[in-house]
């Protein structure tokens, strides 16, 4: 534990390129899944350490929605997705109506999935590496490295990415965060 990552202003940069490129392909994804034009803006991109992640996200107010991938292949981490509970309402309407809570999980679900795969694409092929992400798990980061027997990171660092996305006139605010083990970064 401990391992303390540094980035320079050029590669923070290029991670926000990399940002760029997986909120292009989420919004083209999502505008097809919803059929309407959807507009997704990187705002900030950095490396931060867990605890100021969780804080910039929200989480400890109670009222946002998480949601887990673990990344396995040449790649190893966790992709978490964190938006509010209204935001996730308002993009499960969106995608499918009024549904009940089920079905709105699993709206939730193939949301994530697109985001996380938008996102860890570009990141693999930038390194000429595999790397998939497990069927998500909706619980917060700290629940799911507790019960985790497979999830082992090194790195207290979190790669964190703001999205905006602009859906039906409505500003909806996303955090894209991902956790690789040392070797992976």
């Amino acid at each position: 534990k401990g391992y303390v990552i540094m980035f320079t202003s050029i590669q923070l940069d290029a991670l926000k390129e990399l940002g760029n490129i997986g909120s292009g392909n989420s919004a083209t994804s999502l505008s097809i899944m919803l059929n309407t034009a959807v507009n997704m803006e990187v705002t900030q991109a950095n490396v931060l350490p867990v605890k100021d992640c969780e804080d910039l996200c929200g989480v400890s107010t109670g009222k946002m929605f998480q949601v887990i991938h673990t990344i396995t292949g040449d790649i190893k981490g966790v992709f978490w997705l964190v938006m509010s509970q209204e935001d996730r309402s308002f993009i499960s309407e969106a995608v499918a109506g009024d549904l009940d809570v089920e079905e709105s999980l699993v709206v939730d679900e193939e949301v994530s999935n697109i985001l996380g795969a938008s996102y860890l694409r570009p990141l693999a092929d930038m390194m000429n590496v595999r790397a998939d992400i497990d069927p998500p798990s909706i619980q917060g980061l700290s629940d799911y490295i507790k019960q985790s027997d497979e999830i082992v990171l090194d790195n207290e660092h979190i790669i964190f990415i703001l999205n905006k996305l602009q859906v039906m006139d409505r500003e909806v605010k996303c955090y894209i965060n991902m956790i690789l083990d040392s070797a992976s970064m």
